[in-house]
């Protein structure tokens, strides 16, 4: 079920949470490019005892090459006009932002669904090594 936020202004921006816990804030304005950020609620701290590292290695495996695209995140929305984008991963959370036209949004929005299956079946597993490597 969606629900929006009441009684908002017109600077404020509309909020939405999704059954799935996802919740959704947007704030308009008159341009041509807009951002996106997604934050999960998993970082440094959360990693288990012995797999120090793990969040962090989680966040840089957004940019591997996947099956559902290509040659990775980074790469696929680069071929849809986004001219900026990164991840971080804090103690509390992980975020990744990109900045893009905003035609670019669906495109954008499949991608970030796209991540979340970081199965061996999804992974290509070859460039994910090299990237282990570094």
């Amino acid at each position: 079920m969606l629900s929006l936020r009441s009684e908002r202004s017109a600077d404020d921006p509309a909020r939405w949470e999704l059954d799935s816990g996802l919740r959704v804030i947007v704030k308009q304005h008159a341009s041509s490019t807009t951002a996106l950020c997604m934050t999960y609620g998993v970082g440094r701290e959360h990693d288990p005892e012995g797999y120090e590292g793990l969040a962090h290695l989680s966040e840089r495996l957004m940019f591997a090459p996947m099956a559902r695209l290509g040659d990775g995140f980074a790469d696929y929305v680069g071929g849809h006009g986004v001219f900026d984008t990164n991840g971080v991963t804090h103690a509390r959370f992980s975020e990744y932002c990109s900045v893009l036209p905003v035609g670019a949004l669906p495109h954008v929005l499949f991608a970030e669904g796209s991540v979340g299956d970081l199965s061996a079946e999804s992974l290509r597993w070859n460039a994910a090594a090299l990237e282990l490597a570094d």
